[in-house]
């Protein structure tokens, strides 16, 4: 009897391990795109749009959960349940990153290849910086950075639907969220002394300085 209980229980932690639930979430996102939510499926050879398709999802799951970066940036007083939240958005976000390189390795390789900042870069960064956050228990820290992807949503949604992109939203969203967002960052990070997190706030808000000057560039706003 006890060794049926122990197979049940190690099947039990298998299916409802925390990572492997957040690759199947990704996964059904993916393959329900193709087969419910879209009414003109994607061409196979339209890589483009396919590769923003986790984006989109991942860039709308941060938005919604952008009042809770606010609440900590003001009340850093975390409970069981913000615990729980912290937790829940750490797991979805490794498996976000890690799903978006698997499934652009496997359908959309080329775009991945010739995107190395954006794609491989960033993703295996980020990967790092959550794993670094949970280790040392600074998830919470971490997570301020949400809003960051705000401007990700009218990004991705342009890419998928021509209808959807608005390059002026996006440059006024990424100003408000990457820019000003950012340096308030700094500013908090810098107050409580927590040096790890200004050192990497420095590394983003350098390159977000840099793709808003780009922006600018290419919109001839400058």
């Amino acid at each position: 009897m006890s060794s049926i209980v122990n197979i049940f229980n190690l099947i039990k932690s298998v299916l409802f391990n925390p990572y492997i639930v957040g690759f199947r979430f990704w996964n059904v996102i993916y393959k329900s795109y193709y087969k419910v939510f879209d009414i003109t499926p994607l061409n196979d050879h339209d890589n483009l749009r396919k590769s923003y398709l986790l984006t989109v999802c991942y860039s709308l799951l941060c938005t919604l959960s952008s009042p809770y970066s606010f609440y900590l940036l003001i009340w850093m007083n975390p409970n069981w349940f913000l615990t729980y939240i912290s937790n829940t958005f750490y797991y979805m976000s490794v498996t976000y990153f890690i799903s978006d390189l698997y499934h652009g390795w496997y359908y959309y390789k080329n775009i991945l290849d010739n995107s190395f900042l954006l794609s491989y870069f960033h993703h295996t960064v980020y990967v790092g910086l959550f794993a670094y956050c949970n280790y040392y228990d600074k998830l919470n820290y971490c997570l301020l950075g949400i809003p960051f992807e705000i401007p990700s949503v009218v990004r991705s949604l342009g890419y998928i639907n021509k209808d959807f992109k608005d390059n002026k939203l996006f440059g006024q969203l990424f100003f408000i969220f990457r820019i000003i967002y950012n340096i308030v960052l700094l500013v908090y990070f810098y107050k409580i002394k927590l040096f790890d997190f200004f050192i990497f706030g420095s590394a983003t808000m350098t390159l977000h300085s840099y793709w808003f000057y780009g922006y600018l560039v290419k919109y001839k706003i400058i």
